[in-house]
């Protein structure tokens, strides 16, 4: 949500981005414009349902395609997309028209570009999941990426979306240096002012998260969470940012001020969560909230050449009404190890996954078989993250997992291991 000051000004910005972008348009070959690209309604999960785009675009301030629950009026996010460049003054990001600015002489941002207009949502090919492939340029075409997005279809797993980014050269230009990777995400959790939020992280899961600050009932706002966390084929990412919209967003009318985003995300440590100033989750009772943006640098200071292919990732979690932290990084889990199942960012660092331990009991013993058999032929209880059951790196359950595990247990087979 944002102020009814803030909406006349993005009407009005939003008329003026239209004349830029097909200008921008013209002078990108073979691009899409960013006023063209529909968004693709169908990826959704058991309890909630999100735009995507093939720019990497999420959103876009769409009611109730927004990150949005089923039966739920409210919507979680606002905006999300892809940051990629090397300078404050080679920056591609912004990718839509909703609710973001334009390019100006003082914020020379470069938009990014989708290779075709349609992006392909399959919803019947996998039994666990949807997922929607699109693909998308950088400002000058020197940097192109694949990027797919996965809805579990366990009614277990809904509260998550996993995105896969695959970074490439482009057609134009030579080697590109300094590369810096980040995905954005302009978190409305609902709350009863606004979209004024509490935030925190937990670097064990490069995760960053806010919460809903709620005042008075019966809304229960401050139960209501969104998060994300990243996943970097060199393992680990860079760390993460929750920023304060006012500060970051506000002064150039919905997008960041280059030399701002750019000198952040490269001050921050290997392995730093920082969060806003004085805005932090206060746990229990009410605290100091604003309207927040989030930040996850996946990486920086990359060399990409027509050989090299770069792999990233991104959950998105939410939890409604009645949500706890607790629950919100088991949504996280639950995305990660979606990723960590189906290969997803190979050589990712996926924490606290013990492939092939069905009941979660801390070891492999003859009860995970147990349990495997009768969650697949008797309707028994799946196990609490998707990579436990999966005891042959196969990327999901089945009664083969339980015959690896027998073959390890009784007949000296390898010892199970996550993919």
């Amino acid at each position: 949500m944002r102020s009814p000051i803030r909406k006349l000004r993005v009407i009005f910005l939003s008329l003026i981005s239209l004349t830029v972008a097909m200008t921008l348009f013209a002078e990108n070959s073979g691009k899409n414009s960013v006023a063209d690209i529909p968004p693709e309604r169908g990826l959704r999960t058991a309890c909630l349902r999100m735009d995507v785009y093939p720019n990497s675009q999420i959103a876009s301030n769409t009611p109730g395609y927004a990150f949005s629950y089923f039966g739920d009026p409210n919507d979680y996010i606002y905006d999300g997309y892809l940051i990629l460049g090397n300078s404050a003054a080679n920056l591609s990001y912004s990718t839509s028209l909703q609710g973001t600015g334009i390019p100006t002489p003082s914020n020379p941002f470069g938009y990014l570009y989708p290779d075709a207009i349609a992006m392909t949502i399959d919803s019947v090919s996998y039994a666990s999941h949807r997922v929607a492939a699109g693909k998308g340029y950088n400002r000058d075409s020197t940097i192109m990426f694949d990027v797919r997005w996965f809805a579990a279809k366990h009614p277990d797993t809904c509260n998550s979306m996993v995105a896969e980014f695959k970074i490439y050269k482009g057609p134009n230009g030579g080697t590109v240096t300094g590369l810096t990777i980040a995905y954005y995400v302009d978190v409305d959790v609902p709350a009863d002012s606004f979209s004024r939020n509490y935030c925190g992280v937990d670097p064990s899961r490069s995760m960053v998260y806010q919460r809903g600050a709620s005042t008075d009932g019966p809304n229960n706002n401050a139960s209501r969470y969104a998060a994300m966390a990243g996943l970097s084929y060199r393992r680990q990412i860079i760390g993460g940012l929750v920023l304060p919209a006012s500060t970051y967003i506000y002064p150039e009318a919905g997008v960041f001020e280059n030399d701002s985003i750019w000198n952040r995300m490269s001050i921050l440590q290997d392995g730093q969560y920082s969060i806003a100033p004085g805005f932090a989750d206060p746990g229990v009772g009410t605290g100091p909230a604003t309207d927040l943006v989030s930040v996850l640098v996946l990486d920086r200071n990359q060399t990409v050449t027509s050989s090299d292919t770069l792999y990233y990732g991104v959950v998105l979690a939410g939890q409604s009404d009645g949500g706890t932290l607790t629950s919100l990084k088991n949504a996280i889990d639950k995305g990660l190890y979606f990723a960590a199942d189906h290969d997803l960012v190979p050589g990712a660092f996926v924490e606290g996954c013990l492939c092939g331990d069905a009941n979660n009991s801390g070891g492999f013993t003859i009860s995970d078989v147990v349990y495997i058999i009768t969650a697949v032929f008797a309707g028994g209880p799946l196990p609490s993250q998707p990579c436990l059951g999966d005891a042959n790196g196969s990327g999901d359950m089945s009664v083969s997992d339980a015959v690896f595990l027998i073959g390890f247990h009784f007949f000296g087979g390898p010892e199970p291991l996550c993919p």
